[in-house]
């Protein structure tokens, strides 16, 4: 009755406009999407309990999910593992998270897209450009999004030509708003534009509030001993020199 009453198109002799139908409408799009999101999780369920079963039957399940929920994150998160878990299920993935981009146009639309840039990005980590082209996708939709920034300013860093400036401007504008799940890998982007412009004191203080809980503690250790020898303290560089060796 309810999917008859509210379709997923839109389509009814209803006024959309009606405030009251557009609640019952968005609650029933949120039952549908719980109701596939369940079934994902019993199917990841199999797969984790008998590594030979396929991803497939899980898989299904999501498509359905952000079919109804574009927005959904943790599909879209699930969606990126299985990838990476499966390359059988791959190109499949690749392809249903592609249509989901092309087919944003609202606000909220946006920022879903931002997240499945970020995933495609992701997949196609041997590939820079087209790394880049995603990630600036991702950062365009979504200019808040902190995680499309720093995985957009790894990337611009990595050129042969890093673009410094931008980077900067980028990561400096993320540290205000950011929570603290991402201010580690912030501060060390920070601090590697630092380094490059010969900030010593500037970027160990940046690299230091990064280091405990930076994604990439090797690197962060290396500039610090770049940071500290141009600072002229030999000892405490070859300590982070040290330790960015042993964990490389």
């Amino acid at each position: 009755i309810l999917e008859t009453r509210f379709p997923l198109d839109g389509n009814s002799n209803k006024d959309l406009q009606d405030k009251a139908y557009t609640r019952s409408a968005e609650q029933v799009r949120a039952l549908r999407m719980a109701y596939h999101y369940h079934r994902a999780i019993a199917a990841f369920k199999e797969v984790q309990s008998n590594k030979a079963k396929s991803y497939a039957k899980t898989v299904d399940a999501l498509e359905q999910v952000i079919l109804v929920y574009p927005e959904c994150d943790s599909a879209i998160a699930a969606l990126s593992y299985i990838a990476e878990k499966d390359s059988n299920q791959g190109g499949r993935i690749a392809k249903m998270l592609e249509d989901l981009s092309s087919k944003a146009s609202t606000q909220r639309d946006s920022r879903a897209k931002a997240r499945v840039n970020i995933s495609l990005a992701k997949m196609a980590s041997e590939q820079t450009q087209d790394r880049r082209k995603l990630l600036e996708e991702a950062v365009s939709s979504d200019p808040g999004n902190t995680e499309a920034i720093i995985q957009l300013s790894g990337v611009l860093l990595s050129e042969d030509q890093p673009d410094y400036a931008r980077v900067e401007q980028m990561v400096t504008r993320a540290l205000r708003g950011s929570d603290r799940v991402y201010r580690a890998d912030l501060y060390h982007y920070l601090g590697a534009v630092q380094v490059y412009h010969k900030d010593w004191g500037a970027a160990i203080v940046s690299l230091e509030k990064a280091l405990s809980k930076a994604t990439a503690k090797d690197e962060v250790h290396r500039l610090l001993a770049t940071a500290y020898r141009g600072i002229g303290q030999p000892d405490i560089a070859r300590e982070h020199q040290h330790l960015a060796d042993k964990k490389g």
